[in-house]
């Protein structure tokens, strides 16, 4: 199987009226790359490509076969602030405030002009992946907790034995503050 370089085994086509318009939105807001336009005899846009880090999400003017898409994307970020900002300065509404959400993401959600959601988000808990794995390995408490510091935050991770974890954050100066702390067991982990 070939896979054009930029794109998954799966990528996105959205269909929007006023196509280039959306285009030019979707570069703009969510800080794409514009990498290439096709267009039909009535210079409408056939096929847009837009870069959007590791993905290519492709665009076309909708009309009476296509009509307009409506769709929800997730599109990981750095920093989910600085991205939600950009998005909104650009012409998205905010339809959901930047939080930490108990699963360990850092997400926010907006529209775009043609009306499909993008949940922007960054996934805190990737950093700590394998010094979490790590614990849990070397530990024998039957919890612990571990805090590391990610873009300027600390993410705290309670980790206990058959699966459950809870997860909870704040915010710290600096990385001091990140360390490995074993929890007493408690009278529901005995």
């Amino acid at each position: 199987m070939n896979i054009p370089d930029g794109f998954a085994r799966v990528a996105p086509y959205i269909f929007a009226t006023d196509a280039d318009t959306y285009m030019d939105h979707l570069v703009a807001a969510l800080d794409g790359e514009d990498t290439g336009r096709t267009k039909s005899a009535d210079g409408t846009l056939a096929n847009g490509r837009i870069r959007l880090g590791d993905a290519t999400v492709m665009v076309s003017e909708a009309g009476r076969e296509y009509a307009p898409s409506r769709a929800a994307f997730y599109l990981f970020v750095d920093d989910a602030n600085a991205a939600i900002e950009r998005a909104i300065e650009n012409g998205m509404v905010k339809i959901m405030c930047v939080s930490d959400m108990p699963y360990g993401d850092r997400q926010g959600g907006a529209r775009d002009i043609a009306g499909n959601i993008w949940g922007i988000l960054l996934d805190f808990t990737a950093p700590h992946r394998d010094a979490v794995s790590l614990i849990l390995r070397r530990s024998s408490a039957p919890s612990a907790r571990y805090r590391g510091l990610h873009n300027g935050r600390v993410t705290s991770y309670h980790l206990r034995r058959r699966g459950r974890s809870r997860f909870a954050s704040e915010t710290a100066a600096d990385e001091r503050d990140a360390r490995i702390v074993p929890i007493r067991p408690s009278r529901q982990t005995r």
